[in-house]
C-alpha cells in the first residue's frame, strides 16, 4: 500500500512538471505571436493567455488531487545527499546575493544622484527589506546546499534556519503587489500576484519540513502550494527573461535581477518536491542526526 502511495504522490509531482512545462510553452506562444510589448494587450482577445493559465492549472489541480490521497504516506525531511537539490541552492542562493548587490549598489546611487532603474525605490523601507531579505536568503541557500551536496543535516541543530525564505517571500509578495501588478488583463495579475502568493506559502511549509515541525502536513501543503507557485513562477519568468534576452520587454514586468532570483528559488523549490517524493518516505521514519545520515545511491 505504502509503495502505491508513493506512486500517487511520484505522479502528481510528474503532472507538475507537465503543468510547468505547458505554461512554458503556451507562454511562448502568447509572447512570440499574440502580444504586443508596446501597449501591453494580447492581438488575440486573451484566448492564448487564458489557455497559458488553465491549461497549466488543470494539470496542477489534479497534481493536488494525487498528493491529497499520498498524505498517510509523507515522512519527514531525510538527511541523504541530494547533489542536484544542492547545485540548485548554490545557483539560486548565488542569484539572490548577485540581485541583492546590484539593488544595493543601484539604491547607493540612487541617494546620492536621485536617479535609479528600480521602480520600488520610492518606497524606501519595502525596497531595503527585499534587499536584505534576498541577501539572508541567499546566504542560507548557499550554506544549506554544501549540506544537500554533503548529505548532513544542517536543519536539525538550527531548526529556524530556514527562516530567511519566509521572510524573502513576504518581500517579494509586496513587492510584486506594490510595483508590479498594474496589468489589464486578469490573466497576467494572477501569474505575478497569485505566482508570488503561492511561492511564499510553498517557502514557508518547505521551512517547516526542512525544521521537522508537523512533518506530514507540512510535507502535504509544500506539494500543494508549490505546484501552482513552480507552474506560475517559473512558466512566467521562463518566458520573460528568453524574451528580455531577445529584447522585448513591457511595463509592469519585474526587473532582471529580481526575475532571475524569483526563477532559481521556483526552480529549487520543484526540485525539493521531487526529491522529497523521489526518497521513500515512510510514514514512521525518524528524523536523523547528520553523522547518522544515509547517502543516495
Amino acid at each position: 500500500m505504502k509503495n502505491s502511495h508513493r506512486l500517487t504522490a511520484v505522479n502528481g509531482v510528474k503532472l507538475i512538471c507537465v503543468g510547468t512545462a505547458a505554461a512554458i510553452a503556451l507562454r511562448s506562444l502568447l509572447m512570440l505571436f499574440f502580444f504586443d510589448f508596446d501597449t501591453g494587450f494580447y492581438t488575440d482577445g486573451g484566448w492564448t493567455a487564458w489557455l497559458s493559465l488553465l491549461l497549466p492549472a488543470a494539470a496542477v489541480a489534479a497534481a493536488a488531487a494525487l498528493c491529497r490521497r499520498d498524505q498517510e504516506s509523507l515522512g519527514p525531511w531525510q538527511s541523504l545527499r541530494r547533489p542536484v537539490l544542492g547545485a540548485l541552492a548554490a545557483l539560486s542562493g548565488a542569484l539572490l546575493v548577485t540581485s541583492a548587490l546590484v539593488m544595493a549598489v543601484d539604491f547607493r546611487a540612487y541617494l546620492d544622484t536621485g536617479a535609479s532603474q528600480f521602480e520600488s525605490v520610492r518606497q524606501g523601507a519595502n525596497h531595503v527589506l527585499y534587499i536584505a531579505a534576498s541577501l539572508l536568503f541567499g546566504a542560507v541557500q548557499l550554506a544549506g546546499a554544501a549540506g544537500l551536496v554533503s548529505g548532513r543535516d544542517l536543519f536539525v541543530k538550527a531548526p529556524l534556519l530556514y527562516v530567511p525564505a519566509v521572510l524573502w517571500g513576504v518581500a517579494n509578495l509586496v513587492m510584486v503587489y506594490v510595483f508590479y501588478a498594474k496589468f489589464s488583463s486578469p490573466v497576467e495579475n494572477v501569474f505575478s500576484m497569485v505566482g508570488a502568493a503561492a511561492l511564499l506559502l510553498a517557502l514557508l511549509y518547505l521551512c517547516r519540513l526542512f525544521a521537522g515541525a508537523g512533518p506530514q502536513g507540512a510535507g502535504l501543503r509544500l506539494l500543494m502550494t508549490g505546484g501552482p507557485a513552480v507552474m506560475l513562477a517559473v512558466g512566467s519568468q521562463t518566458v520573460d527573461l528568453a524574451m528580455r534576452l531577445s529584447g522585448k520587454t513591457y511595463a509592469g514586468e519585474l526587473p532582471s535581477c529580481c526575475q532571475l532570483s524569483v526563477l532559481g528559488v521556483g526552480l529549487f523549490v520543484l526540485a525539493a518536491m521531487v526529491s522529497y517524493v523521489g526518497h521513500g518516505q515512510e510514514e514512521e521514519a525518524p528524523r536523523q542526526d547528520p553523522a547518522e545520515g544515509e547517502h543516495e545511491a
